[in-house]
């Protein structure tokens, strides 16, 4: 029986990401995860010690892992450069998270672009005592992203 292919997140071509980099521009798509949050990451580090010009982030993502989006949420707003995210294509889970680091004005839905947010998931197995606090931890996630929304 074949065994599924592991998700990762889509691979750039080295020279189309320094030309998008020398428009401030970063392309977070694929599954987001912690290589591809570290690459987002990387990216708002290079451009914000270039200068303070403004950034922009294209999001093109079915989601992935809420930690690694929570990582580039907080390096968005880490970062002195105003950065504006940019949803395109599929925008959900996670990466509706990242959208949401920056302030509505600087957020653009281009028109065929798709969101989908949804209450934290787990698969989580174990003894009581352990799904339960996971389950405290999902809550609480939970409420967090309430809050961003609302």
């Amino acid at each position: 029986m074949p065994q599924e292919e592991e998700k990762k997140p889509a691979v750039q071509d080295p020279q189309i990401q320094e030309k998008l980099l020398k428009t401030r521009s970063i392309l977070l798509s694929g599954e987001i995860n912690k290589e591809s949050a570290e690459s987002v990451i990387k990216q708002l580090l290079i451009l914000e010690g270039e200068s303070s010009e403004p950034i922009k982030i294209f999001i093109n993502s079915p989601g992935g892992d809420v930690d690694a989006g929570y990582a580039i949420f907080d390096m968005a707003r880490f970062v002195s450069a105003p950065v504006t995210m940019i949803g395109m294509g599929l925008v959900a889970s996670a990466a509706a998270l990242v959208l949401l680091a920056v302030p509505k004005e600087r957020r653009i839905a281009l028109p065929n672009s798709t969101y989908l947010i949804h209450q934290p998931m787990s698969g989580m197995r174990g003894v009581a005592t352990d799904i339960e606090i996971h389950a405290q931890h999902l809550e609480k996630l939970r409420l967090k992203l309430d809050a961003l929304i609302a």
